[in-house]
C-alpha cells in the first residue's frame, strides 16, 4: 500500500480516511484558519501540493 492521510480524534478514536489513491499522500498541514488541510501527493510520479 501507499502512504495515505487519515483524520482522527485526537484519543485515536473515529478515524475517517481524507485520501484514497494510488499515490503516497504525506506532510499534511492545517491553512492557518484551520479549515482546510494542504499535503504532499505523488499520484503522478511528480510531488505537488
Amino acid at each position: 500500500g501507499t502512504a495515505q492521510i487519515f483524520l482522527m480524534d485526537f484519543d485515536g478514536s473515529n478515524v475517517y480516511p481524507l485520501t484514497n489513491s494510488g499515490g503516497a499522500e504525506s506532510n499534511p498541514s492545517w491553512n492557518s484558519s484551520g479549515s482546510q488541510i494542504v499535503f504532499h501527493s505523488d499520484r503522478d510520479g511528480n510531488r505537488e501540493v
